[in-house]
């Protein structure tokens, strides 16, 4: 068994438990350790493939040890990112606590707001003298009067909101 073939054949092992452990963990920092062991073995069959060159008397092809440089550090940044994303989501969702973003007596996003009107005979499509949009009375209850809504059936007032990490590793929103 040559170099090459071992390489090859460890390769082929790293992709199927990449593969593997990609499928069957639901954790997403288990699934970027498994599409690392990936793509570990990704590398690694295609340095296998510009070693075969070099075993039968060929000078080694540079282009799939490029290939294999760059996807290094491509590989790197994906990964940092893909963490940095997975800290971000576990920050707001620790900050939102275990009720949602606007505690246990928040309305659903799929249920309809008390104010809202629920038909179309509600929301005042026009009246006898031929108002288009509903604003005909001081009692109307058109669309452009219902208030706007965020995520989740709360309350949207247009004010941009930060999230941030503090050192100590506390989430915190301004604006809220």
């Amino acid at each position: 068994m040559t170099s090459a073939t071992l390489f090859s054949l460890c390769s082929a092992a790293l992709v199927g438990i990449g593969l593997f452990g990609l499928l069957l963990h639901q954790d997403p920092l288990r699934r970027i350790v498994a599409l690392n062991v990936l793509g570990a073995g990704t590398f690694l069959l295609f340095g296998a493939i510009a070693r075969r060159g070099a075993v039968d008397g060929l000078p080694s092809d540079p282009v799939p040890q490029a290939m294999v440089i760059t996807g290094v550090v491509v590989a790197f940044a994906g990964s940092a990112l893909a963490v940095s994303i997975v800290r971000r989501l576990a920050a707001l969702d620790a900050l939102d606590g275990p009720d949602g973003p606007d505690g246990p007596d928040a309305p659903s996003s799929i249920e309809p707001s008390d104010d809202a009107p629920r038909d179309a005979s509600a929301r005042g499509s026009g009246d006898s003298d031929g108002e288009v949009g509903g604003k005909s009375g001081a009692g109307s209850t058109g669309v452009d009067d219902a208030p706007r809504r965020g995520v989740n059936g709360g309350a949207f007032d247009g004010r941009p909101r930060r999230s941030s990490i503090e050192p100590d590793g506390r989430a915190s929103m301004e604006g809220r």
